[in-house]
């Protein structure tokens, strides 16, 4: 005899189970996904929460250094960031908080490490630094003639300001435009000094997109044109932003050669080119009169990259120039506009130059005063 009834409760209870089964996986399920949406959103939080910190962060340290370049020396300005630490600061009411700390010793940031890019013979702090890790001034010269455009040899580098010790260069072999990679460094020093300041170099902090970088000295010698600034006077440098164009008289010239009664940045007539310093090209120097830099006979050189569009690559490229004094523009270590005599504003000078390549090309432009008026408008 067939029990039917029993059967059918035995098919019941298993289909029971499986519902029960496939509603429990259903749950869990969810339950996991749930868990991983509310993680995913505390993920979401916490990386806004990070990026508005890092944000905070530098923004504080721009201001800061902002602050001290507007009032103290290029070589005060980078001791202040090397050892640059905030205080902790909190951006709510919550555990949210930030603290910047640049630090010394050998665990640089990549833009507190000494740029090859950058680095020349006046360069004292940086130097200074080389020295210490295990360099000669010798070794110095070689890096800087390997890099720098022109084909003099290094002779002298700047150990403090004031001070210079006689070194021996090499221009024999040397690339003369920017170092590619910090290994090419081993090609210059061996294998044992550059593993001695490895983490003290970079070839890559950034570079100042449309400004350049102003080495002062207040001493020049020779007759015009022959007038040779004297490296050894060197005071000091300031970044120089914006257009190089400068005028210590009531008036200067803009490149279609119509006067002008002030220049952009001064407060009027004989606004001069010290206060043009603290304004418009935000000087790493605090100059209150045209003695602060012993300015009525100096020379400045400029350096910094040029950037070329591929479109601007293959046709010549004309550069317009009126100076008073001495002017000479060099590209790619080719002088291409020249003025280097004693003349006043006009008449203007030029010079083209064709780019090769699209890309950063490494621009010096030399100037010199012989008291009396001054002015430059590249």
């Amino acid at each position: 005899m067939i029990n039917i009834t029993s059967n059918r409760k035995g098919v019941a209870l298993l289909l029971s189970i499986g519902i029960l089964a496939i509603m429990s996986i259903i749950a869990t399920s969810f339950a996991l996904n749930m868990k991983l949406e509310l993680e995913s959103a505390a993920n979401y939080l916490r990386s806004v929460k990070a990026l508005y910190l890092a944000e905070a962060g530098t923004n504080k340290v721009i201001a800061d250094i902002r602050s001290q370049v507007a009032t103290n020396s290029y070589a005060d300005v980078i001791s202040y960031v090397s050892a640059y630490d905030t205080a902790e600061q909190s951006i709510d009411s919550t555990e949210t908080t930030y603290q910047v700390t640049i630090g010394a010793g050998s665990n640089y940031g990549e833009d507190q490490k000494v740029n090859l890019n950058a680095l020349d013979d006046t360069d004292y702090v940086w130097i200074t630094r080389l020295k210490t890790a295990g360099l000669t001034s010798d070794d110095i010269a070689k890096i800087i003639d390997y890099r720098d455009a022109d084909t003099d040899v290094t002779s002298q580098i700047c150990t403090a300001l004031g001070t210079w010790e006689n070194c021996t260069g090499n221009e024999t072999g040397t690339k003369n435009s920017h170092f590619s990679s910090v290994e090419e460094v081993r090609l210059i020093i061996g294998d044992t000094k550059y593993d001695n300041i490895e983490n003290d170099i970079t070839i890559y902090a950034p570079i100042i997109r449309g400004g350049l970088l102003a080495e002062y000295y207040n001493s020049i010698s020779g007759s015009s044109p022959t007038v040779v600034i004297d490296k050894t006077s060197f005071v000091g440098k300031i970044i120089e932003l914006d257009e190089i164009r400068q005028w210590n008289w009531s008036g200067w010239y803009n490149l279609t050669g119509v006067a002008q009664n002030s220049m952009p940045g001064t407060d009027g007539d004989w606004g001069g080119w010290y206060e043009t310093h603290d304004a418009e090209w935000a000087g790493g120097y605090l100059l209150t009169s045209v003695a602060g830099y012993e300015m009525d006979t100096f020379g400045v050189i400029f350096e910094g990259y040029l950037e070329i569009l591929p479109a601007e690559v293959g046709s010549p490229v004309t550069f317009y120039m009126r100076n008073d004094d001495g002017a000479k523009l060099f590209i790619d270590g080719t002088l291409v506009v020249d003025g280097w005599w004693n003349k006043e504003m006009d008449p203007e000078v030029s010079g083209s130059y064709t780019f090769n390549y699209a890309g950063w090309h490494p621009i010096r432009l030399e100037y010199y005063e012989n008291t009396g008026i001054n002015g430059l408008c590249l």
